[in-house]
């Protein structure tokens, strides 16, 4: 069944389905590294490496990741110098046709809206 998106409910659930769709994917590492054997440089290259074959590995598009986050911190309570190490990176999903909803309209897209009388596919066009 096809209809137009016309109650509030029906509206606020395809309007959380676009905003999935348009979502980022992410890839992070947090880990505690003793810097006896690293350097602060080479902890860091390791860390972004480690988040962006998780972000790809989670569908993102290798060409659109960047680095949105990064904190490490010395533990001066453990030994060998250590720090907590935390990066975040996020791209685009790789199979993702639009990039905003202006995009989504002139696409074209169904959504399946669970409801209280059934489901129904609600069409943007």
């Amino acid at each position: 069944m096809t209809n137009n998106c016309s109650s509030p409910i029906y509206a606020l659930k395809a309007a959380n389905a676009v905003g999935a769709a348009l979502s980022k994917v992410s890839g992070t590492y947090d880990k505690v590294i003793p810097l006896k054997d690293t350097t602060r440089e080479k902890a860091r290259q390791d860390a972004e490496k480690v988040a962006r074959e998780q972000a790809v590995k989670d569908g993102a598009d290798e060409n659109t990741l960047k680095v949105i986050d990064v904190m490490d911190v010395p533990l001066a309570y453990l030994p060998g110098n250590a720090v907590r190490y935390y990066l975040k990176v996020v791209g685009d999903l790789v199979d993702g046709k639009a990039k905003s909803p202006e995009e989504l309209l002139e696409i074209g897209i169904t959504v399946n809206v669970p409801g209280l009388l059934g489901n129904m596919n609600v069409v943007f066009k």
